[in-house]
């Protein structure tokens, strides 16, 4: 499968983005059940979460836990870091938000990013954000001497909805949120001008409106 091969496949529906911070704990799982869920990287851990696709962007969470992703439920597999029958082979090296799905994806500094570009490519006309608390603390880290950027947590993950996301021992990148904020203004501007909705339902978040459009999850569902 290719990034194509999903060209318009969901025009003019809606879609939940899944993201992964504490916050996603607040939202009631049996309220997304019928609903077209993304989840990220390892929000597969969150119990009673609805997802059909699933975006794995990072080389580390890949190699760490490979065994899992292998297990999936979900119908597709957005990657290009493992193959198996149920993965869409994902490329990355766009510069920009990516409308076209006949082009490789922005990164973006956070799998949330590539994932609204697939979701814009499958035509889905309301984008909602929920756990996107855009938030992190590295208290309980230390670095990870093989790799100028990476660290190390010691003991359990604050930063995610599950203490064993990036629980102990596990290889992280730093969440880097300026450069986030601009890719995220870059998406909201390729919502807008396409006549789209993309907002953030997450409960709890320090982005602000003027970046991605806040909305009160209970009043969408």
């Amino acid at each position: 499968m290719n990034l194509y091969d999903f060209k318009d496949r969901h025009k003019g529906k809606r879609c939940f983005i899944a993201c992964n911070g504490p916050s996603l704990n607040d939202i009631p799982m049996e309220k997304l059940q019928g609903e077209i869920v993304f989840g990220l990287n390892r929000g597969y851990l969150k119990k009673g979460l609805p997802i059909k696709y699933h975006v794995l962007m990072v080389s580390h969470v890949a190699k760490q836990w490979e065994e899992d992703f292998r297990k999936l439920k979900c119908d597709v597999l957005f990657t290009n870091l493992i193959e198996m029958p149920f993965v869409c082979n994902t490329p990355f090296g766009s510069r920009e938000f990516q409308t076209d799905m006949y082009y490789p994806l922005h990164r973006g500094h956070t799998v949330t990013y590539p994932t609204m570009q697939i979701a814009y490519g499958m035509g889905f006309s309301e984008v909602y954000l929920i756990g996107c608390d855009h938030s992190f603390s590295y208290k309980n880290t230390i670095r990870d001497e093989t790799h100028h950027r990476a660290v190390i947590t010691e003991g359990k993950d604050s930063n995610h909805f599950h203490p064993n996301y990036f629980g102990d021992g596990s290889v992280w990148l730093p969440y880097e949120p300026k450069m986030v904020e601009k890719n995220y203004r870059s998406a909201r501007k390729a919502f807008d001008i396409s006549g789209r909705a993309l907002m953030n339902l997450s409960t709890y978040t320090e982005l602000s409106d003027d970046i991605i459009r806040r909305g009160n999850f209970e009043d969408i569902i």
